[in-house]
């Protein structure tokens, strides 16, 4: 049955948004398309950056299966829960609590279908753009990993009773682990595509994935272990055991401390990532007077090596360099910078792949540390640790 539309179809969610949907067909775009009389379809602003187009999305409620659609209508695509989505891209049917991003922008959104099932929100009726009060990590308020996990990962209709009736196969396994430890989780949708895994679903690959981390865990100690256990237990993931694929794999064992080091990075850079919020406002400012990668390296070259390295995979660096959308320094500007001498720059003006990756881990490592400052003490006598409580690592392996 339809929903009643006085009510709300759905809504729209975000750290600057909050838009009741109570129409059939919106389009999502550019905040000053919103006052465009002659629009067809009615526009609702989801941010002010360039990036975004007057009309970026369009939002179609298909009333035959009582279900949003979501298309892309500008230039720069758009992702859904972390995996990117190009401009003419298939439509994707929204689930509730899916994540919606504009790449390349701090635009982020969550959808709740139906509108009643989106948490209670403070309205500022003064300003001309309904806005959800909430307070940025920059004003002293840090959401938990959980928090912010809970609104990138929606739930899924599960038809199964367990994992273990899923078969894996060895090279499906690992396709699976490569691409989880170059782009971290959770992230299902992503890793179908790119490991070709699509005789699975991606909620057989969700589990598989939390299965992975626990199977992990097992062969770690210290905050590694703890981080994975408690994000595992927090998912909604099926299985909270491990998977008979990744019983006895040596590899696994060997590699333990290597890619438990990865995956926790990862997964924090992901969470920053799907955020919204500015990746180096964890920063402080001393930080970025000290040593560079080189001398024409700057807060905007920092901002993208993060955001890439979500974007295209870590140590991707020829795709990152290559992305015009992540805001590193010009070319023009990398030829007229006065190079020290012992420079890290390589002939064609960029750092090494090695000194990218020391940044890249000393970048978060400084956002953990901060992190961790700002998050309130735990309450005395409860479980002491936590998601949001992973000391990242350092050392020559990331």
């Amino acid at each position: 049955a339809d929903a009643d539309p006085s009510k709300g179809l759905a809504r729209l969610i975000g750290p600057q948004i909050d838009h009741l949907i109570t129409q059939h067909h919106v389009v999502l775009g550019h905040q000053q398309a919103e006052v465009k009389k002659n629009a067809e379809v009615p526009i609702l602003g989801i941010g002010t950056d360039g990036a975004i187009s007057d009309e970026h999305l369009d939002l179609t409620y298909n009333t035959k299966r009582s279900v949003f659609e979501l298309r892309c209508l500008g230039p720069r695509g758009y992702s859904v829960n972390g995996d990117e989505r190009p401009p003419g891209s298939p439509t994707v049917t929204l689930r509730n609590k899916d994540r919606i991003g504009i790449p390349g922008t701090p635009t982020s959104f969550t959808f709740y279908q139906p509108a009643s099932a989106s948490p209670p929100v403070t309205v500022d009726t003064s300003s001309a753009s309904r806005t959800r009060k909430k307070p940025p990590l920059h004003d002293g308020h840090v959401a938990t990993l959980a928090e912010a996990a809970a609104m990138a990962e929606p739930p899924r209709k599960r038809r199964r009773a367990t994992i273990q009736e899923v078969t894996w196969t060895a090279p499906e396994r690992e396709r699976f682990q490569r691409v989880l430890l170059t782009y971290g989780f959770p992230r299902a949708v992503l890793i179908k595509r790119i490991a070709n895994l699509s005789q699975h679903s991606e909620d057989e690959i969700e589990d598989y994935t939390y299965a992975f981390i626990v199977a992990l865990a097992n062969h770690l100690s210290g905050d590694e272990k703890s981080y994975l256990v408690r994000v595992s237990k927090e998912s909604k993931a099926l299985t909270k055991t491990g998977h008979s694929s990744l019983v006895g794999w040596n590899k696994m064992q060997r590699s333990a401390s290597v890619w438990g080091r990865r995956l926790c990075n990862l997964h924090f850079l992901g969470e920053l990532a799907r955020s919204g919020n500015d990746l180096l406002s964890l920063i402080p400012s001393s930080f970025f007077s000290g040593p560079k990668p080189t001398a024409w390296w700057g807060r905007n070259d920092d901002k993208g090596l993060l955001q890439g390295t979500y974007k295209h995979g870590y140590a991707r660096y020829d795709n990152i360099k290559s992305d015009a959308t992540l805001g590193f320094t010009s070319p023009e500007a990398k030829a007229n910078a006065a190079y020290k001498p012992g420079s890290a720059a390589t002939t064609n003006g960029w750092p090494s792949a090695d000194v990218l990756t020391r940044r890249l881990k000393r970048l978060i490592d400084v956002s953990r540390k901060h992190w961790r400052k700002k998050r309130p003490p735990p309450i005395p006598g409860s479980a002491s640790g936590g998601a949001g409580d992973v000391k990242i690592m350092g050392g020559p392996q990331f």
